[in-house]
Parts: structure tokens; C-alpha cells; sequence
């Protein structure tokens, strides 16, 4: 089996695995916070210019496919895993929204060109041995003037939070390496903030704004950060701290996940 299939069959068997409890096992307090950064931003894209049509790209369990639809936006998801779209579409049901899906690797989209106003990829871009191919795939199906939301993780941060000093080194001088977490059934990729822009700029795509995320994640502890009780007033706390230093440069470069918004001129 070719190695890129290897691959991909490897992210689709751990998603299909993880698919029936994804969404309660990662609902810790950094996913809250995570999430109420991500939905204050996007909102504030989608706000910027008129958006009808939406990709969820990678879109998984449905999370943000479904908030979308309810907004009134026709919304298509994509995801590798048949399991986690199946999901996604008994939650669609569930809260009786209109939600299109479907099954395919992100690279090689049978979908029309020019196809979408907007383009949501939380994540995809750090699980494909290939971000460059998925980039200009992507470009392809966006519209011209089209807006793209797409998250990394970001080199830096990685580097801050991890306690071994060669894998700092090695992380935080490289423009993208690859790393193997010992919890995944797959690698991951991390990326500079230069890289992400070449990247773009290989892709056709005009970088709008950078936003920093997990900001205050690393300082709180990974038994902190990742508990599943969660005190109300710490929560609220985390998320103006969050939604305010993700927008500061200095934090930006040095946060965990980057998110980068852009758009095809």
C-alpha cells in the first residue's frame, strides 16, 4: 500500500473509532474556550461580506457545520471519516437543520470550482502529508473573494509547552516537521507562521488576519487545561483572556494554534 494511503487510511480508522464520543471527550476546558474564541471570530468573518454558501472542510462530528446551517447558511460537510459524517448527519436530524455531507479525502474534492463564499477548516491543514495540495484544492472550490478559515498548529507554541529540550530545538528552527504524539494513531504537522504564509501565497490566497489560540492553555497545566469539570467563573475568565491576547502579535507567535483568515483574490 502506497504510503500516502497508509496514511489516510490510519486518519480514517482513528476518526471512525473516535467518532460516537468525540464530542463528549473532548469537551474539556480548553475545547470550551477554544471554541467560544473560534465562534466569536468566525462570526465576525462571515459578518465581513455577504456568505451563502459554506465548506466545512474536515468538518467531522458536525459541531460547526451544524451552528452554521442553523444561522441559515447552506452548508456542505466534508470529512475522511464515514463514521464521524454519519454522526454529524443524525445531529443535523436531531436539531432539524438542513446539513449536506459527504466522504472524501480533502486534497481531491468532487465538488465544482468556485463552489463556496466561505471555507471552514479547523484542523486539516495539520493532518495532511500534503497542506500545499490541500491549499490549492481549496482554493479551487472557493469563490474569487471568497474567505477561507483554516487553523494550524502552531511550531512555536508546541516548542514553549514541551519540556524536552531537543524536540524545542528541533521544533521551533524548523519552518514545518512532522511529529508523533504518543496518544494518535497518525502524525501531525507544525507549522511557522512564514510557512503558513508561503503556503498560502503558493495557493493564491491573500492572508486577511492571523489569530492566536490556546494562549493560556499551556500555563494552566495539561490536568488543568484538559479537565472535564469545569468552575464557571474560570471559564468566563479564560475566555476574555483569550479572545483579547489572540489578537496581539506577540501572542500570536507564540500561541499553540494559529488560525489564519484569507481569501482568494
Amino acid at each position: 500500500m502506497p504510503p500516502l494511503v497508509q496514511y489516510l487510511e490510519a486518519l480514517r480508522k482513528s476518526f471512525d473509532a473516535a467518532a460516537a464520543s468525540y464530542d463528549s471527550v473532548n469537551d474539556t476546558l480548553a475545547q470550551r474556550v477554544h471554541a467560544f474564541v473560534n465562534r466569536s471570530r468566525i462570526v465576525q468573518a462571515l459578518e465581513s461580506r455577504p456568505v451563502s454558501t459554506v465548506l466545512d472542510a474536515g468538518g467531522g462530528t458536525g459541531t460547526w457545520a451544524i451552528l452554521l446551517a442553523d444561522m441559515g447558511l447552506d452548508v456542505t460537510l466534508v470529512d475522511i471519516s464515514p463514521a464521524s459524517v454519519r454522526v454529524a448527519l443524525q445531529k443535523a436530524h436531531a436539531r432539524g437543520v438542513k446539513l449536506k455531507a459527504l466522504v472524501a479525502n480533502l486534497e481531491k474534492l468532487e465538488l465544482s470550482s468556485s463552489s463556496f463564499d466561505f471555507i471552514l477548516s479547523q484542523g486539516p491543514l495539520s493532518l495532511t502529508p500534503r497542506p500545499d495540495s490541500m491549499l490549492a484544492e481549496m482554493h479551487r472550490v472557493l469563490k474569487p473573494g471568497g474567505l477561507l478559515w483554516a487553523e494550524f498548529y502552531n511550531a512555536p507554541g508546541w516548542a514553549l509547552e514541551n519540556t524536552d529540550l531537543g524536540f524545542k530545538h528541533r521544533v521551533s528552527m524548523a519552518d514545518e516537521t512532522v511529529i508523533q504524539m504518543a496518544d494518535w494513531d497518525y502524525p501531525a504537522r507544525l507549522f511557522s507562521i512564514r510557512r503558513v504564509h508561503q503556503m498560502c501565497q503558493n495557493a493564491e490566497l491573500k492572508v486577511l488576519k492571523l489569530y492566536g489560540s490556546h494562549v493560556m492553555m499551556s500555563s494552566l497545566g495539561h490536568e488543568r487545561a484538559y479537565a472535564h469539570q469545569v468552575h464557571a467563573e474560570e471559564l468566563e475568565q479564560l475566555k476574555a483572556m483569550e479572545l483579547e491576547l489572540g489578537t496581539r502579535a506577540d501572542c500570536i507567535g507564540m500561541s499553540k494554534i494559529v488560525q489564519v483568515l484569507a481569501t482568494r483574490s
